[in-house]
């Protein structure tokens, strides 16, 4: 007695299917690829890295099923490893497994069936050969603006991060007009209820140290480097000195500051000029030879 309505995992298991029609199935060496391996998968991955998603080996061992998924250019091309999937034995058949993203932003899942019973091992170099159907594996486009931090900075804001402003500054979103398609865009700004009080905003915002030493306008410039030494990251130079020099460290009580003294002059760090005697001149011109006539 026949079954007529197969399980859909059952029905995938008997056709190439999550592969694409144009995939050839058949690994480096020829041998085709079992269709009752790999039932179902759904795999996200950034574009940058190409638009063709395909199988780029598969192991099945006696405890270990692993499967790698690339992304290639072109049909024809190796591409790179995007994400992989490893399961220890035994299987559950017919669930969801989780791949293992190989580079930021890509995950998925893959779903296995009965073949990965037997031992298998197949490496494929090219989209043409294993090529995973559209609707299973897709690129995607990546977001603009991924990261936020404050200028010179080294930490930044990543993922989900919450904005919160107050007045006179408000954040929303809001319709606008980006290289004539409308999108749907986060407007920092002045918020509506104070744009009409008169105050200078530049003046406003411009921070504790009132000026902003990058706009090259503060009227006393800035020290920005120590003999075109500039500051790391955190804004700190590091200055090793020897012990045996002595080093101190004093406050300015009258404009603020802090100095610092080294028991050493100018002449400890250059050394006092040793004016040697000037050479002896020398002719380097060549010597004339002249003979003489004798008389007979």
């Amino acid at each position: 007695m026949s079954v007529r309505n197969q399980n859909w995992y059952d029905l995938q298991s008997s056709r190439e299917y999550p592969l694409d029609d144009r995939a050839t199935g058949a690994d480096d060496s020829g041998t085709r690829l079992p269709s009752n391996i790999i039932l179902d998968c759904n795999i996200k991955y950034p574009e940058q890295y190409g638009a063709f998603a395909f199988v780029q080996a598969i192991s099945i061992s006696p405890g270990l099923v692993t499967v790698l998924i690339g992304a290639a250019p072109t049909m024809d091309s190796a591409g790179v490893t995007v994400a992989a999937v490893s399961v220890v034995k035994p299987i559950e058949l017919s669930k969801n497994y989780a791949i293992q993203p190989l580079v930021p932003g890509a995950a998925g899942w893959f779903v296995f069936g009965e073949g990965v019973e037997h031992n298998f091992v197949a490496r494929y170099g090219t989209a043409r050969q294993t090529l995973i159907a559209p609707k299973n594996a897709h690129a995607y486009t990546t977001l603009p603006i991924q990261t936020i931090k404050k200028k010179s900075a080294q930490n930044s804001l990543a993922g989900i991060v919450n904005i919160e402003t107050q007045e006179p500054l408000s954040a929303e979103t809001k319709n606008v007009t980006i290289n004539g398609k409308e999108q749907v865009a986060l407007v920092i700004g002045l918020s509506a209820t104070t744009a009409d009080i008169a105050y200078n905003p530049l003046e406003y915002f411009r921070g504790r140290c009132s000026e902003r030493p990058e706009s090259g306008t503060c009227p006393t410039p800035p020290i920005e480097s120590i003999n075109g030494i500039t500051p790391n990251c955190d804004g700190n130079i590091q200055i090793t000195v020897n012990e045996d020099q002595g080093l101190t460290l004093y406050n300015f009580t009258d404009c603020g500051g802090l100095g610092i003294d080294l028991n050493i002059d100018l002449d400890g760090v250059c050394g006092r000029r040793v004016y040697e005697p000037p050479p002896e001149p020398r002719d380097e011109c060549a010597t004339n030879s002249s003979s003489s006539a004798e008389s007979t």
